[in-house]
């Protein structure tokens, strides 16, 4: 404040007179703004012809008066440090103040000069003093003396000033102006604003104009107010600053609480949609919907849901609630069930002279709350009939006679909550009865389409039955009658005409014999116009999961779904006697379909009625336990009119332990037992496995309880227990326990975790199950890894105590990690070194991995590992052969066929061939054949004139076909590039030489030939045409008689050059010819490729 005083007096002298205080403002301005800012607020007044002067110049004893404002200081009148500032005059004070301070000097010679105008750069090294920064150290700014440019270079680089030719010039006061403007403003430097723009956002403005965005570590609470920090980046201090998030609609859940056991209270940061908040299928409890006759009713604050959740929670128990759709993203909340009031009466009110409502602070038990012997009227017990609204918190006392008007007493005791706390008894309570003689009507249509009608009434009214609600065009002469009805609230009714659709037209809607709580019926002939709208909202799944028991387990059937809709869902649309079967399809983690729809009938709620938007769908075949599926639905129609159609929907469900568990083994060493069961077990509550009072031990012939001592350990998948009996014990009372004496145990009513009791309820195993510890399976998943599987759980593995034989040279196991699955042990070795083949795995003679129990593994065991290796392409292993023409793949293991009868234009099937700018695909077995040699696969490229500078290959999406010695497929491959591609040539005739005595012609192709593509078979003597031409001559005709090999032997397939026996008819002269060429898809060599017809041994002389 004193900064700010000072300042202004300064001014008041340096440029004119002072008149009030000033305020912050923006620093974005003119020099003919700033100078205007100061006049509008007050600081100066100006000159009198408006003119400000600014470009006069200022002198040394007026920028003195101002610096010392500015800085601060108090003025110094007790010294004269400078011989032309004397004591008297207006400057002196400032002056003395400012040299004390450090900010002006003298000018030598022990003066001031204070009439001197004062320089540029001056002013600037006395602003930058004062803002305390640094001066820069070796600057060199042109326009500036050597001690100045420092500070000069200082003010540049916080943006005080704007660079100028010539810094030793004479001070404007215009210039003074814009110096001392924002040095003023950085002095009192302020938030001026600060806005949320999220929960963890916060945009703040100074009032120097700069904005800083400040992201919080925790996200702000919604409508509170709370203090932040922030930071000024150009000053480096810190404000405290206070924000409050507002929020409107909701965005999360803040809190979920339950403070009784029907009740669960969730308060969200924001308003809700009442629509939305009170739909019970937004909400899970535990992962389950909500019981049957569950609500959902928005309080007043718009902000907190309070669900009635229709079943009772146990006190001090934790849950979780899922809330969806509510808000944008869904959210689980946990909390604990506290139950720890008693429940109290809230309010007596008379509802006319026959009817009573007594509002509880808490859901009460229905059998107490609606107990007449509980309520007693001006002494007595009531006589009338009682119920509880759907909350179970109002009572309505429906009296069989009037009350008179005028005040009565009621009490209340005996009414008892769901933890069973009795209420806090109420005796004679006043209320007053006041005269109702006035009949309910009907106060507003809040919703009407052509299948429900949904209506307002001004009070609570009963005797609402469908026959007396309708809608007629003609005064009520043809009454369209309601299907049902059904009560939304306190006030409001729906009317359901799906069976009798009102007209998509103005109508009336008549309701009769409609009474209020005091028995005043609607008047005769009451109707209200509606105006009914066709629905066009689709159909929507809310929930889907395996239909539940009344018990809140699932069924251990699994073959049936419960669904929830939006809205009301028709049988039909599941039922497969109707072509809907594919409407529900139910697929496995393989993709394929295990089940369809097969029926459906309605859930009911408590009083046996039909819940038509909750149908239970039953499937064509059970779901497995612990196994997760995808359900699809599509198709499915509502009810309505327009029979809306649901956009397709996905769900994904997982199927838990739903069967008794079973005890599947047990066995003894020394006194540890260990008993394995094929489910998770529980380690708590009455079924506990670890409860020594579940079991029982053989010993000697008898059976007894587990000696004190004994303890019982789960394993870490809490599917076997391991129970060690103290060496001490003395099981039979007489005598310490010999481990050779144990011979059996018994378990009895233990749970598995998802609460199923023991299968049988009592399971005995004497003797123990004889089985030793040992290796079931060996599998090469990897080049380095063998997964080993064992028969039972294991406590210790050493990686040394296996042995590899049969692999690469020089493999051995040098690591190995575990892990138990199901019951069995699964022991994960790595190997030194790579294998693609199957080998052999041996345990040594004295291993030192143990069971659960200390027993060793088997010792000597040897076990055939199978490759299950899918053999991969070898780096850089793709490549073309120019010579061949061929594109070759090496793998790391040798393949083959899946079948040995499979051609190289089936394998071919197994790779994706490209080519061009566009990814062209090529047709396998048309266009390109994969033949297979070793660890090799050759692709050929058959289509004619076929040559491309690029060629891509992968493996097809599926391969089925190419596999290694062990039927593992191999392995995908990503698309690989191949330049300069040309089609592979086909076989040729490359000679052909007839025999002197015209008995035969060999015939020499370009590579080995076959007479099929699948190199099935040799070429055979169809496989080729011959021409004759007599040309005059005196033989008359040539046949081929057959064809071998060049030694006579018949023909193999493959073979280069074979023999072609001729049948000459008549005797040659020489004159005679012969072409011999291949017949058409006859000839074929190793890749498939066909020898064209057009390949021939050309002309060929007979000889004479």
């Amino acid at each position: 404040m004193k900064k700010g005083l000072s300042l202004l007096l300064a001014f008041a002298m340096v440029f004119s007179m002072f008149a009030s205080v000033a305020f912050a403002a923006d620093n974005n301005l003119t020099t003919e703004q700033k100078y205007q800012w100061f006049v509008d607020q007050g600081v100066l007044k100006g000159y009198p012809d408006g003119d400000p002067r600014l470009g006069n110049n200022l002198t040394r004893a007026e920028f003195a008066t101002i610096a010392v404002a500015i800085a601060g200081l108090e003025p110094k009148t007790d010294t004269e440090t400078f011989s032309d500032v004397k004591s008297g005059q207006w400057w002196h004070g400032a002056i003395e103040a400012a040299a004390a301070a450090g900010l002006v000097n003298g000018v030598g010679g022990g003066k001031f000069d204070p009439r001197s105008n004062v320089t540029l750069e001056q002013v600037i090294a006395v602003a930058v003093r004062i803002l305390g920064l640094d001066p820069v150290e070796d600057a060199n700014v042109p326009g500036a003396s050597a001690w100045a440019a420092g500070y000069v270079q200082a003010a540049l680089d916080a943006g005080l000033i704007t660079p100028q030719s010539d810094y030793k010039v004479a001070a404007t006061r215009g210039q003074t102006i814009d110096i001392v403007y924002p040095t003023y403003q950085s002095l009192q430097l302020n938030v001026e604003s600060a806005t949320v723009l999220d929960a963890k956002t916060v945009e703040v403005k100074f009032t120097d104009g700069s904005v800083v965005k400040v992201t919080l570590d925790q996200p702000l609470p919604a409508n509170q107010e709370q203090e932040i920090t922030v930071k000024h980046e150009a000053s480096g201090k810190e404000f405290k600053v206070k924000v409050t998030y507002v929020v409107e609609k909701a965005t999360k859940v803040e809190s979920v609480t339950a403070d009784n056991l029907r009740e669960v209270l969730v308060t969200f940061d924001g308003k809700v949609e009442k629509e939305v908040a009170e739909d019970v299928a937004n909400y899970l409890l535990d992962e389950a919907a909500l019981a049957v006759g569950a609500q959902a009713k928005v309080q007043d604050d718009e902000k907190s849901v309070l669900l009635y959740l229709n079943t009772t929670l146990t006190n001090q128990t934790k849950h979780k609630l899922t809330v969806r759709k509510v808000i944008e993203n869904e959210q689980t909340a946990e909390f604990t069930v506290l139950d720890t009031t008693v429940p109290k009466v809230i309010s007596i009110a008379a509802k006319g002279n026959k009817a009573i409502k007594v509002t509880f602070s808490e859901p009460v038990k229905t059998a107490s709350g609606t107990d007449r012997l509980n309520y007693k009227l001006d002494g007595y017990i009531v006589n009338g009939n009682i119920t509880l609204d759907k909350f179970n918190r109002v009572a309505t006392i429906s009296l069989y006679s009037s009350m008179s008007n005028g005040e009565h007493k009621l009490s209340v005791s005996g009414v008892r909550d769901f933890a069973d706390y009795p209420i806090v008894n109420v005796t004679d309570q006043a209320f007053t009865v006041v005269e109702d003689k006035e009949a309910p009507k009907i106060d507003s249509v809040v919703s009407a389409t052509l299948d429900y009608v949904t209506v307002k009434f001004t009070e609570e009214v009963t005797n609402v039955n469908k026959d007396n609600i309708y809608w007629s065009d003609n005064g009520g002469t043809t009454k369209h009658k309601a299907r049902a009805v059904s009560q939304v609230d306190e006030l409001t009714w729906k009317f359901d005409f799906t069976s009798d659709r009102l007209p998509a037209r103005a109508t009336k809607l008549y309701i009769e014999n409609v009474e209020d709580l005091s028995g005043n019926k609607i008047a005769a002939g009451t109707y209200v116009d509606v105006n009914p709208t066709v629905d066009t909202v689709r159909p929507e799944i809310t929930y889907l999961d395996l239909r539940k028991n009344a018990d809140g387990k699932y069924d251990p059937a699994r073959n049936v779904l419960e669904i929830k809709f939006n809205k009301d869902i028709g049988l039909d649309q599941f039922d497969a006697t109707r072509g809907n079967a594919d409407n529900l399809v139910v697929k496995d983690s393989d993709n394929k379909i295990v089940a369809k729809a097969n029926s459906a009938v309605y859930k009911t709620d408590t009083n046996g009625n039909n819940i038509t938007n909750t149908l239970l769908v039953s499937l064509t075949s059970a779901l497995a336990e612990t196994k997760t599926y995808t359900i699809e639905v599509k198709n499915v129609r509502d009810t309505t009119a327009l029979a809306n159609v649901m956009i397709p929907q996905t769900f994904t469900i997982s199927v838990p332990k739903i069967s008794a568990p079973q005890a599947i083994s047990a066995f003894q060493s020394g006194l540890k037992i260990q008993v394995n069961f094929d489910s998770p077990m529980a380690l708590g509550g009455d079924g506990s496995v670890l409860d020594a009072q579940k079991y029982m031990v053989k010993y000697s012939g008898s059976w007894y309880t587990l000696p004190y001592g004994t303890t019982i350990a789960p394993s870490y998948d809490n599917k076997s227990v391991i129970i060690e009996i103290p060496s001490t014990a003395r099981i039979d009372g007489i005598n310490q326990v010999n481990p050779a004496n144990i011979q059996g145990i018994k378990v009895t009513l233990v749970k598995d975790a998802n609460g199923n009791t023991l299968a049988g309820l009592t399971k005995e195993f004497s003797p123990f199950t004889a089985q030793a510890l040992e290796i079931v399976k060996a599998e090469l998943t990897e080049s380095k890894k063998v997964v080993v599987e064992f028969n039972r759980p294991l406590s210790y593995v050493s990686h040394n105590d296996f042995v590899i034989s049969g692999a690469v040279a020089g493999t051995t196991v040098t690591g190995a990690e575990y892990k138990t699955d199901n019951g069995k042990g699964i022991v994960t070795l790595t190997l030194s070194t790579d294998n693609y083949t199957g080998f052999n795995l041996s345990t040594v003679a004295t291993p030192a991995t143990t069971g659960l129990i200390g027993d060793a593994i088997r010792a000597g065991q040897t076990i055939a590992v199978v490759d299950k290796v899918k053999p991969k392409l070898v780096n850089n292993g793709v490549s073309y052969n120019p010579t061949t023409e061929e594109i070759e793949l090496t793998f790391t293991e040798d393949i083959q066929p899946v079948d040995p009868a499979l051609s190289a234009h089936t394998l071919a099937n197994d790779f994706v061939v490209t080519y061009g700018f566009n990814d062209d695909k090529l047709t396998p077995g048309t266009d390109y054949t994969v033949a297979l040699n070793g660890t090799k696969a050759t692709i050929s490229i058959i289509k004619p004139g076929f040559n491309q500078s690029v060629v891509k290959v992968s493996t097809a999406d599926t391969v089925k076909y190419i596999v290694d010695g062990n039927n593992n497929t191999i392995d995908s491959i990503a698309s690989q590039t191949v330049p300069n591609v040309t089609a592979a040539g086909v076989p040729a005739i490359v000679s052909a030489t007839l025999a002197a005595n015209n008995s035969y012609v060999d015939i020499t192709f370009s590579e080995g030939v076959w007479g099929d593509d699948s190199q099935g078979s040799a070429v055979e003597e169809s496989d080729l045409n011959l021409v004759f031409s007599a040309n005059g001559g005196t033989a008359t005709n040539v046949e081929i008689a057959s064809v071998t090999k060049t030694d006579g032997s018949p023909l193999a397939g493959g073979e280069t050059t074979i023999r072609v026996y001729l049948t000459v008819t008549g005797t040659p002269d020489g004159k005679e010819t012969i072409v011999i060429s291949p017949a058409a898809n006859s000839i074929y060599d190793a890749a498939g490729r066909v020898a064209p017809a057009t390949v021939s041994t050309g002309v060929i002389n007979l000889n004479p």
